[in-house]
């Protein structure tokens, strides 16, 4: 068994992210160059997945189906970012991607 904490930039224009199936999510915030980013614990024997994510600002609408990861600011921007994931139908935990 191989566990590592991986990053993946969180893109604002695009839904969708990529994980290890069965990847445990830990943090969504500003890295060090301040980009979005979302941090996971990931089985690196496992495949990796497409993750579907939605990204919206405050005030801004809440999908249906989605569940919320976290929240972040962003100073640059002046803006509040709040990160949801589609699950697949049946998945119970918020804070795994499977």
């Amino acid at each position: 068994m191989t566990r590592a904490i991986r990053k993946y930039p969180v893109n604002k224009d695009a839904e969708g992210a990529h994980a290890h199936e069965g990847a445990t999510f830990l943090h969504f915030g500003l890295d060090a160059a301040g980009k979005l980013c979302i941090w996971q614990e990931v089985e690196t024997t496992k495949p990796a997945v497409e993750q579907v994510l939605y990204l919206a600002e405050t005030d801004g609408a809440v999908p249906d189906g989605f569940t919320f990861l976290g929240s972040c600011v962003d100073p640059a921007e002046g803006k509040e970012w709040h990160l949801y994931v589609r699950h697949a139908p049946g998945a119970a935990e918020a804070t795994a991607f499977t």
